[in-house]
């Protein structure tokens, strides 16, 4: 694999903007304009990226494992299978963007905007999501065991058969989502708002729902049972 100085990537960013399969490992492109350029399986593990713009790129099966992506702009960008493990992304946009299959434990999405993101099938175990907006998004099973959502805004996104075990979701918008058959054992989902959420055949067991309101919820096949009046 070939490893590329910060001004060749420049170069050829502003030119044929072709970047697949090289070696920008530890590189710092902070903001840098590399909007619809691939980065396909490229290492980008430990790079710079801050407040880059990457809107419309490439980045599936890349490597950005460790990176600091905080700030930047990745709306519409492709990060399909790409390895974000333990990478920075909080108060990055990433509007429309798809991690379908994407590896992201422990990945900081803080106040980071994901409205209509794909992320079916990413794994996203001990993740950090507080404050972040997922509104309208595709998780639809997705791994986010242990996640910590506080506050997070997840209105009309597609949870359905999620797993969500240990997550912290005290305060989270669940407005309209669809949690069919999502496996929330042991969540705690204090004060959040589930109003015309769907959560029928979710397993709640052992979750913690202080101060949530089921009135408006779909709660039929839920285990334990569940009644509007829980």
């Amino acid at each position: 694999m070939e490893k590329l100085s910060k001004s060749r990537v420049y170069e050829i960013a502003k030119t044929s903007g072709e970047l697949s399969e090289v070696d920008l490992s530890g590189v710092d492109l902070s903001g840098f304009d590399l909007s619809g350029v691939s980065f396909r399986h490229a290492d980008l593990h430990g790079a710079n990226l801050s407040k880059a713009n990457l809107n419309g790129a490439d980045l599936s099966g890349a490597n950005l494992s460790g990176a600091d992506v905080s700030s930047a702009n990745l709306t519409g960008a492709k990060l399909v299978g790409a390895n974000l493990e333990k990478a920075d992304l909080n108060h990055s946009t990433m509007i429309g963007a798809d991690f379908s299959g994407a590896h992201m434990k422990k990945v900081n999405l803080m106040l980071a905007n994901l409205s209509g993101a794909r992320m079916r099938e990413a794994d996203l175990t001990e993740a950090v999501l507080r404050q972040a907006e997922v509104g309208a998004a595709n998780l639809i099973v997705a791994k986010m065991n242990y996640v910590n959502a506080y506050g997070a805004s997840f209105i009309a996104a597609d949870l359905t058969e999620a797993e969500l075990r240990g997550a912290e979701m005290t305060k989270a918008d669940l407005n309209a989502a669809n949690l069919r058959g999502a496996d929330l054992e042991n969540a705690t989902i204090l004060n959040a708002n589930v109003h015309a959420a769907d959560l029928r055949d979710a397993n709640l067991t052992g979750a913690r729902l202080g101060g949530t309101d089921l009135s408006r919820a779909k709660l039929n096949g839920t285990r334990p049972p569940m009644s509007s009046s829980a």
